[in-house]
């Protein structure tokens, strides 16, 4: 399948300095709403719950597979599920939008950020203890109770994304989704092509498919992150605010309702019986994200 040229990322791309002093007035005609399979929202979307065990793929939950308090669905504020859905129809025939989080609930954050931060401190043994803070907040927010910082996952207003293909395994984007480096900054390929650099056949290809995914988000109305490559957020957010250039944000810290915990239910007993009868849940067809 031959694929488009799109255009280059900025360099400056995503930038967010500020974010957490953007101030807040929360929406609540914006509620979290279930996205994959059973969702009323947005059922054509593909969604692999990372953090709750369905692939082992990702750096935190490396050691446990399923990290303390996570869910099997993915949930998102509901104009964040309708540009989701607007982004999937973006995609030319054959690819299909990923998603791999969004919304997490404060245990969830902190279990990613104590267990990132230790394996940092692992890492580089040196670093102090100010400089370790700084490099584990650049990939993973620090969790908060405070209702004027809300790290953006608990807002449901950041997504974190990819492209499949036809074959239903991940486009090479240069590296695998929640890898912590400066190689999966959002415009790590472009500063190497604007410092001169030729890049090999693969990086090119990686290059291409970051621009891909950017084109596809940001046209659905998402903003970049520059350190992330697969991390987008609604303009509603603190830091999609910022990104954005605007003064206020209109998501806060949300909690997930009664019918949310209801859907959750529901998708765990669904997929239990689906796995006791040996069928494939739609998680494990799709290929899991490259080690």
């Amino acid at each position: 399948m031959k694929q488009h040229i799109y255009p280059a990322i900025p360099l400056d791309a995503g930038q967010i300095q500020g974010w957490k002093d953007i101030l807040i007035e929360e929406n609540s005609h914006d509620p979290l709403v279930p996205l994959g399979p059973l969702s009323e929202e947005a059922s054509e979307l593909a969604t692999s719950a990372i953090y709750f065990g369905e692939h082992s793929s990702s750096p935190y939950a490396e050691d446990q597979h399923k990290l303390e308090g996570s869910l099997l669905t993915v949930f998102a504020r509901q104009s964040v599920a309708r540009r989701l859905v607007a982004a999937e129809k973006l995609l030319p025939a054959g690819y299909h939008l990923i998603v791999f989080d969004a919304y997490r609930p404060y245990q969830v954050q902190r279990s990613l950020y104590e267990c990132y931060k230790q394996k940092l401190s692992k890492k580089y043994p040196d670093k102090d203890a100010t400089a370790l803070e700084a490099e584990t907040q650049k990939y993973v927010s620090l969790p908060s109770t405070d209702p004027a910082r809300p790290s953006p996952h608990n807002t449901g207003g950041a997504v974190d994304v990819a492209i499949v293909g036809h074959d239903g395994a991940m486009l090479n984007f240069g590296t695998a989704f929640d890898h912590g480096g400066e190689k999966s900054a959002l415009a790590y390929y472009e500063s190497k092509i604007a410092a001169g650099e030729v890049l090999t056949r693969d990086d090119q290809q990686a290059c291409n498919n970051r621009r891909f995914l950017f084109s596809v988000m940001t046209q659905a109305g998402f903003q970049p992150y520059f350190a992330e490559w697969w991390h987008f957020n609604a303009p509603e957010s603190q830091m999609g605010a910022a990104a954005a250039g605007h003064k206020l944000a209109s998501f806060g810290a949300i909690k997930l309702s009664g019918n949310n915990l209801a859907h959750e239910h529901t998708r765990q007993v669904v997929r239990r019986q689906a796995l006791m009868a040996g069928s494939k849940w739609p998680a494990e067809i799709i290929a899991p994200p490259e080690e």
